[in-house]
Order: structure tokens, then C-alpha cells, then sequence
């Protein structure tokens, strides 16, 4: 494991929010790239024993340039991706491509906690013509680049992709385990269990068919990148009748933020789905969520301050000088459904006059990765709201 042979480069995985990284070792060492992608992509590499990254050609500034797109088989036709653009002078891209270029190496898999999962010894099979193309094509530095109109770029190019596009990928082929391949990560360090609510112990695993709990705490520490320790509740309870009040709430001096989270097992035979399934799936979610974020708003308004029971314990908060925001987080949003979503959050709006919009889980590690505080965590919440309320329909909003 190379959380624990190498422990000194975890300080890096941690500081990127997900993507590739890579670090090239004096020899007889092998290259290792780390993968940091969510639980189903790590799955889907596991299931299917390889993955794939596309050499896609972008135009940037004038001249043509590229990123790489890396691709987890859930599907045939609509794998998990993860975009990673390339920048000129540039160390992570420079041991990036040198790491591509090598024949094998050790390939390690970190999810977005930077929590090791998997690792093994890779092959890497590199068509000529698209090692040729790494070798030749210029980049552009990193303050040069409109990150935005490059990831269009990016998705447009996989969503369009050819037979001859998917045989020139570059395959990587998972081979002999570095660490065993079902293990559970207990932390009971106490950075881990800042929050209201939280257990004492906390496990993690891979593969999960009971996946409440996990994500809650999940989203409880990407939650923690923001907000202070104190303001995070996870599962509070109403004193009315002792039922769940929320998944979580995060209450300030200036918000209260309400979340409902609906996930489902992290297991083969719901990786293995066909993407129709899984679009309806995600609209059940989102249905039931919004459904819960208006019970949940229906009870904070009963009384100020509300009360609620967290560790059997009363705690009140006066609630009725704050900012209230919704937020659904479902385990998987489909471009292509926004115009359904969206009905379902305009209408809880019209219903509660409070803001609500829905994330995916992967846009919420976006979200709190790459935004410092809680001004701009509230600031690009109404950003998405407000286009849906003037065009009635939800965009995703880019956080690079």
C-alpha cells in the first residue's frame, strides 16, 4: 500500500480533488499513477481488470493542443470519465506523460478522501500513432488556458468518439494486487470526527450495500473543508416524534443549509446497470429527496428556534434570521435529465420559497474542493439557482 511505503506523498493526494497524478521514481523502481476518482469508477476498474485513457484533441489559443480523459467501464458506451487538461512547464503533466510512456507500472486508486482503495502492477499499451501524437503536440501554460471552453471541448469530443478513437486509447491492464483487494479503512482519528453527530468510529470500504451511513459522513467531510466543526449536524432528529429531521445541516451565524442525500450500493449488479436503469433510478432519488428537503423545511419552520435531538441530546437554533438554503445530493446526475430535475427543484421553491438546487456527489467534492469558504460555497449555490428560476432549467456549474 502506498499509504504506507511511501506515506511522505500522500501530503500531494490530498491536495488535488480528483484526477491523475503521478510520481516518476529512480530506477529499478516503477512509475506510479494514482488515480483519484469516486467508489463506482474504482469499482468499475476493479470489475472489468483495466481502464482506458483518451488522448483528446483540444483548440486552445489558435493552435491545437490536448487533454486526456480517463474512462471506467461501467458501460460500453457511457463509462465514468475523469477530465485532466495538460499545461506547458508543468511538473504533474511532465511525470504525467513520462509515467504513460512506460511499459508497466504500479497503478494505486484513492478515492476522493484520499482513502487508498486498490493498487496494482499495470501494463501500459500505448498504440504507436497516439505515442507519436504525445511526443509532437505543443501545450499551453496553465494562466493561458479558459479551463471552461477546454472541458466543453473535452466531453464533446468523448460523447462524439469512434470505433478508431476508442482502439487508440491507451489501455492500461490491471495485473498482479499490490494490496488486498477487499479491505476496510477504520479511522477513529479525531480530525475525522469533528462534526455533530458523528460516530466514534468511523469504517470504509469499497464495495457497499448499505451506502446511507458511508455517504453521510462522506459528505459530512467534504462539508468540513468549509464550515466549522460545530456547524456540521449529521442526523439530527425531531423532538416531535424522534424521526430524522435531515441527512445533515449546517447551521452559521448567517445560514442554515439543509441537505438530503440518497445514494445507492456501490456493488457489481448496480455498477452493472444500464445506463436507462440508473437515469431512472436518479430521478427516484432526486423525487424522494425533494420530498424530504420539504418535510425537513416544514419542520424548522414549526418553532424558533428549532430543536433538535443530536447524541440524545436537545440543541436549538433560532433559524428564522437566517438564509435557508436546500441542497439534494443523489449519487449520479445525467446531463441530459436537467430539464426533469429541474422541474422537481422549481417546484419545491414555489412550494417553500426557500433556494434548492440538486448536486451529484461528485459536483459536491467539486464544490467543496475548490471553494475557500462559506460566501463562495453560498455564492455558487445562487448562481445555479438563479438560472433556473429566469431560463427553468438547472445548469452544472464548473468549479475549477
Amino acid at each position: 500500500m502506498l499509504t504506507i511505503t511511501q506515506s511522505e506523498l500522500l501530503h500531494r493526494i490530498r491536495g488535488f480533488a480528483i484526477g491523475l497524478l503521478a510520481f516518476v521514481q529512480e530506477k529499478p523502481a516503477l512509475p506510479i499513477l494514482v488515480v483519484k476518482a469516486p467508489k463506482e469508477a474504482i469499482l468499475a476498474a476493479k470489475l472489468s481488470s483495466f481502464l482506458k485513457i483518451y488522448v483528446v484533441p483540444v483548440h486552445i489559443n489558435g493552435f491545437d493542443s490536448m487533454g486526456l480523459i480517463t474512462a471506467f467501464f461501467d458501460d460500453s458506451d457511457e463509462p465514468l470519465i475523469i477530465r485532466s487538461q495538460l499545461f506547458a512547464e508543468d511538473a504533474a503533466t511532465e511525470s504525467l506523460m513520462a509515467t504513460l510512456r512506460a511499459s508497466e507500472i504500479d497503478l494505486h486508486f484513492f478515492d476522493e478522501h484520499s482513502r487508498e482503495m486498490l493498487a496494482y502492477r499495470s501494463k501500459v499499451l500505448m498504440p504507436k500513432p497516439t505515442a507519436l501524437r504525445l511526443n509532437s503536440i505543443s501545450l499551453e501554460r496553465f494562466d493561458g488556458v479558459n479551463h471552461g471552453a477546454v472541458d466543453d471541448q473535452m466531453q464533446r469530443w468523448f460523447s462524439q468518439r469512434t470505433p478508431v478513437d476508442d482502439e487508440s486509447a491507451i489501455t492500461v491492464r490491471l495485473g498482479e494486487p499490490l494490496m488486498p483487494e477487499e479491505i476496510v479503512v477504520l479511522n477513529s482519528n479525531a480530525p475525522n470526527h469533528f462534526y455533530r453527530g458523528s460516530p466514534s468510529i468511523i469504517l470504509a470500504s469499497l464495495e457497499r450495500e448499505d451506502p446511507g451511513a458511508p455517504q453521510e459522513h462522506d459528505i459530512a467531510l467534504l462539508l468540513g473543508r468549509i464550515f466549522l466543526p460545530e456547524q456540521i449536524i449529521r442526523s439530527p432528529l425531531k423532538v416531535t416524534d424522534n424521526e430524522e429531521a435531515a441527512d445533515i445541516l449546517v447551521v452559521t451565524k448567517k445560514h442554515l443549509i439543509i441537505i438530503q442525500a440518497k445514494d445507492s450500493p456501490n456493488s457489481a449488479n448496480i455498477l452493472n446497470n444500464t445506463i436507462s436503469r440508473k437515469k431512472a433510478t436518479a430521478k427516484k432519488s432526486l423525487r424522494k429527496a425533494v420530498k424530504q428537503l420539504a418535510g425537513t423545511i416544514r419542520y424548522a419552520r414549526m418553532q424558533d428556534p428549532m430543536t433538535i435531538v443530536v447524541d440524545n441530546k436537545n440543541l436549538a437554533f433560532g433559524v428564522s434570521g437566517l438564509q435557508w438554503r436546500a441542497i439534494a445530493v443523489v449519487k449520479e446526475l445525467f446531463s441530459d435529465n436537467f430539464s426533469e430535475y429541474s422541474r422537481l427543484l422549481l417546484r419545491l421553491n414555489e412550494d417553500t420559497g426557500v433556494p434548492s438546487i440538486a448536486l451529484d456527489y461528485a459536483e459536491l467534492n467539486m464544490y467543496t474542493a475548490n471553494l475557500i469558504d462559506e460566501a463562495s460555497f453560498i455564492t455558487a449555490i445562487d448562481k445555479v439557482f438563479n438560472h433556473g428560476i429566469n431560463t427553468g432549467a438547472f445548469p452544472r456549474l464548473r468549479i475549477f
